[in-house]
């Protein structure tokens, strides 16, 4: 039997394609824009008397620290860390540093401790209007039936920073723990004020400079004989509803009242020393502090 022959394939090979070099086009790449650097301006330093004008404002991103204060709060997560007003030093010639003075002394009534002032800083009034408290604080203000000029009173609270001190910084910490600059940075908080106080969850403060001077704290170097800080309160309390006893649960004064004012055992009531409370964070606003130094007197001894 004869053997088929095979066929050959009639398919015909492509011919060789020469390799070409792909040409790459180049990226165009948008040029990212180099922020132009923000200068740091120069901290203000606590020189009493100084009499320094307000020249700059400070965002959180901007904070100097210079070693003095604990910067262990990052305010990218608080919420509630914005910028404060600068402090500057008056001095002892501006009327508005002998009207606290005066009010400092008048209102020191403790005859078993004395204070001898050493410095006061103050918020510039444009500085005032500029911070988001201060805003909040004038709109209240305004607010109110016409325009009422608050009142000062003093209001003590724990420092744990050298904010104040002689040769020191004049800008508020970022320490939690610094109940003072917190004040300083984001005003009064009710949901930080102390439940369960003698006249409910409100915003303390006193004309008695000596009664404030009882919640004065220092944790920075508390070992180390340092000036104390108070802070000066400009408040809304025109309408006060003048209380006889406690009233732990209270939450707000009653219908047509804007605060609570709490009398002393001298006039009928249940305090030994005069004390206001506000129950709105806008209702009180900081715009000064006073340091100071504070000696206790020893009781004089009868003649035999």
């Amino acid at each position: 039997m004869a053997k088929k022959k095979k066929s050959k394939s009639t398919s015909t090979k492509s011919a060789p394609t020469t390799p070409t070099k792909s040409t790459k086009v180049p990226e165009v790449t948008t040029p990212i824009p180099i922020p132009t650097p923000i200068a740091t301006p120069t901290p203000t330093v606590a020189t009493p008397g100084s009499g320094s004008e307000l020249d700059y404002w400070r965002f959180t991103d901007q904070i100097y620290n210079n070693g003095d204060q604990d910067s262990t709060l990052n305010p990218d997560t608080s919420g509630l860390w914005e910028y404060a007003p600068e402090f500057v030093p008056l001095n002892r010639y501006d009327p508005r540093f002998n009207e606290i003075a005066n009010a400092f002394h008048e209102g020191w009534i403790h005859q078993h401790k004395r204070a001898d002032i050493i410095a006061i800083y103050h918020v510039d009034e444009d500085a005032f209007c500029m911070w988001q408290h201060g805003q909040k604080f004038d709109r209240y203000l305004k607010s109110t039936y016409g325009w009422t000029r608050p009142k000062l009173k003093f209001h003590g609270t724990t420092r744990a920073c050298a904010f104040g001190n002689p040769g020191r910084t004049l800008e508020p910490c970022w320490n939690e723990q610094c109940h003072f600059c917190c004040i300083l940075w984001r005003g009064f908080r009710l949901e930080t004020a102390k439940f369960g106080g003698m006249f409910g969850q409100g915003i303390y403060s006193s004309d008695a400079s000596s009664k404030a001077d009882h919640y004065v704290k220092n944790l920075y170097n508390p070992f180390i004989n340092q000036p104390r800080a108070i802070l000066v309160c400009r408040v809304v309390c025109d309408r006060p509803q003048r209380v006889v006893g406690p009233d732990y649960r209270r939450r707000e004064p009653d219908a047509g009242y804007n605060c609570v004012e709490a009398l002393t055992k001298k006039d009928g009531g249940s305090v030994k020393y005069p004390e206001t409370i506000v129950y709105r964070e806008d209702a009180i606003a900081p715009v000064a502090v006073v340091m100071y130094e504070k000696e206790y007197i020893k009781a004089a001894k009868e003649a035999p």
